[in-house]
């Protein structure tokens, strides 16, 4: 399948991969089993079952691995016996991704405060910033690090754990915050306006930050710069579409900068959540497969970057039902313009669409969102 290699049927929705040093994948499905696959993923053996939904894994220093539940909250699962300990007793609401530290300190995103996840799409889509940052202590403490993120998602922690990272979906960018050094305690942006809405992050083993990117951000952006009663409105009157088959990653150094990209139309492989990097390969996740996949990084097809900041895809490549869309946006641009110029969330990009919707027609393409 075009260079991408996909394991055997295992159930709906491996949201995440985690490599073992041995070769195995572990991955968390829909319906709450923890698998681990061979390192050829032709067969799977049953680990667990959580009682939720398993979305982000980490292994844990104690040989455990980590799991972050979309509804049981933080856990830890023993990989010999699969049995499961909660590590938060009182957990924030839809835990999503997470890092960890040496000593066991584990970093983790709490998306929405609004919505479960069967309705994210509502949370990013809204875009009202309910998402944060946590930090779990070895003695079971837990400190809210950041808060009023949008839709915070993936996790991944500095090698030399000054600074841990967090990716925000509702926003298309990466915030950092410091843990140690003379900034400590501060966040600042790491990269912004991203081409694309970033889902999970990773470490891979050439000491990158993996970023999936999991769909294209411009019709996210439109919608975002509308006064929030027609984002509320949008997102229950417009229907949802195919998800997107196109594979977008990008790798980062750690100042930021895009060190390579990959831009796939033809993975045949969609909706994907996550891409580790594990000896110079690519391992692949879908909130929407009913697999796991592989794709070698030499035959990844990938555009290769000279370095720099990620920049955002100017066309407006959003699907919205055409004359729907169209009347939201002309309507509350032409009369509430201070709502969307005035506000944090406009951009060039909703400049650009203010100035064609007010003047245009509707478009003649059918569009549609396809988040989650």
């Amino acid at each position: 399948m075009n260079g991408v290699e996909t394991s055997c049927d295992l159930g709906r929705g491996p949201e995440d991969v985690l490599a073992c040093a041995d070769g195995s994948v572990l991955t968390g499905l829909e319906d709450g089993r923890i698998l681990r696959l061979s390192p050829d993923m032709s067969t799977m053996a049953e680990i667990g079952n959580t009682g939720g939904r398993p979305l982000g894994l980490e292994h844990l220093p104690d040989g455990r691995v980590l799991i972050c539940d979309a509804t049981r909250g933080l856990l830890a699962m023993e990989l010999e016996t699969g049995v499961v300990s909660v590590l938060v007793r009182d957990p924030p609401p839809f835990c999503n991704n997470a890092a960890v530290g040496a000593d066991g300190t584990v970093y983790f995103s709490s998306s929405s405060r609004r919505y479960p996840i069967e309705h994210s799409t509502r949370d990013v889509v809204e875009a009202r910033p309910t998402g944060s940052l946590w930090q779990r202590a070895p003695d079971g403490t837990c400190t809210c690090l950041l808060d009023e993120l949008y839709f915070a998602n993936g996790v991944v922690l500095a090698p030399d754990e000054s600074h841990v990272l967090v990716a925000e979906t509702g926003a298309a960018r990466v915030q950092r915050f410091w843990l140690a050094g003379p900034r400590v305690g501060e966040a600042e942006m790491f990269v912004d306006d991203l081409p694309a809405l970033p889902d999970n992050m990773s470490i891979g083993t050439d000491g990158q930050v993996w970023v999936e990117l999991v769909v294209p951000a411009a019709a996210s952006r439109a919608v975002w710069g509308l006064p929030y009663p027609l984002r509320w409105l949008a997102v229950r009157v417009v229907r949802n579409g195919p998800a997107t088959l196109r594979l977008q990653a990008m790798a980062l150094d750690w100042q930021g900068n895009v060190t390579r990209q990959i831009d796939r139309a033809d993975a045949g492989y969609h909706f994907v959540t996550v891409v580790r990097e594990f000896v110079g390969a690519l391992y692949l996740g879908s909130i929407a497969e009913n697999r796991i996949a592989r794709l070698e990084l030499e035959a990844s097809h990938e555009v290769r970057h000279a370095g720099g900041r990620a920049a955002s895809d100017p066309a407006l490549c959003c699907r919205v039902p055409a004359v729907i869309c169209h009347a939201f946006m002309r309507a509350a641009f032409a009369h509430a313009p201070s709502h969307c110029e005035n506000g944090p969330r406009y951009s060039s990009i909703c400049r650009t669409a203010r100035s064609r919707m007010i003047s245009s027609d509707p478009p003649p393409i059918a569009m549609t969102f396809t988040s989650r």
